[in-house]
């Protein structure tokens, strides 16, 4: 248990912090999406399609000054971009996720075999 795996515990941290953070911004995310759309009954819209015109405004006029407060952005375009890299990053970490396991594999096998020699030398 050398420096390698010292390394490798340090490079798992820095994963896990980085899978909280992604997971952290999709929830911000979600929430964004949600205040942008709005809420809008189903019943409502069939019924007076006038009216839920109206509401979708109000709506989307709420999250432009829920948006302005946290400082976000509340552009469709904007969200659609912030949950394309999302994706992206989410794709790095899982393959981030697999070169770990590879790599802790491979330390296993070496520190194994270290073991075998110093064994076979004594």
């Amino acid at each position: 248990n050398g420096y390698a795996f010292r390394e490798h515990k340090q490079r798992v941290e820095r994963f896990k912090t980085n899978k909280e953070q992604l997971e952290n911004d999709q929830k911000q995310l979600r929430q964004k999406r949600k205040i942008l759309n709005g809420p809008t009954p189903k019943k409502e819209l069939k019924k007076n399609p006038a009216a839920a015109a109206a509401a979708a405004g109000a709506a989307g006029a709420d999250s432009l000054l829920a948006g302005a407060a946290v400082g976000a952005p509340v552009d469709p375009q904007e969200l659609h971009e912030m949950e394309e890299i999302l994706k992206i990053k989410a794709t790095a970490l899982k393959k981030e996720e697999l070169d770990i396991q590879t790599e802790i594999e491979r330390l296993q096998q070496e520190c194994q075999l270290h073991m075998r020699e110093s064994k076979r030398i004594q």
